[in-house]
């Protein structure tokens, strides 16, 4: 079966694209249904006429990337996030493996503790508080929710009074 969005796209291959990106334990480039060679490939149909609600402007984008850059740039334990994947995404790409059995037990080790702490770290049912990628894009959320009741209040405040 083949899915679309009311924009007439697909979601074979590109899945839903986010505005604001944040990096994953998971190595996309080995998982996900565009990694089967029976995948359906990626197309369009005609659009559904709709009228989008609670539209997010390429202003309200802007504002939010922004905000986000400033906020994780600031934050310690993302920060230590984008450490810890930046090492498994070295150790992913490596195309060979040392013979010396310390330094390969070593490797092995330091790529275990990565992924046991953010893997503990993210489960849900333990502590939500702790989970780095759901506080940030609860804070984009928040962000976002922040931006539109300025802007309404700002509409409210110029419309003319009514006679």
């Amino acid at each position: 079966a083949k899915f679309y969005r009311v924009s007439g796209g697909s979601t074979q291959h590109k899945g839903v694209v986010p505005d604001i990106a944040m990096p994953s334990m998971i190595d996309t480039t080995t998982i996900g249904e565009d990694t089967y060679a029976s995948s359906l490939p990626w197309n369009s149909i005609s659009r559904s006429f709709f009228q989008p609600l609670g539209n997010v402007t390429t202003d309200d984008l802007a504002v939010l990337r922004l905000k986000f850059r400033e906020r994780v740039a600031k934050n310690r334990q993302y920060q230590s996030y984008l450490h810890d994947l930046g090492v498994l995404d070295r150790v992913r790409r490596k195309k060979a493996v040392s013979l010396q059995e310390q330094a390969f037990r070593e490797e092995t080790e330091t790529v275990r503790h990565i992924e046991k702490q953010w893997m503990h770290e993210a489960d849900s049912t333990k502590n939500t508080g702790r989970d780095v990628i759901l506080n940030q894009s609860a804070a984009v959320v928040s962000d976002l929710s922040n931006i539109k009741t300025i802007h309404s209040q700002t509409i409210i405040r110029t419309l003319p009074p009514l006679n």
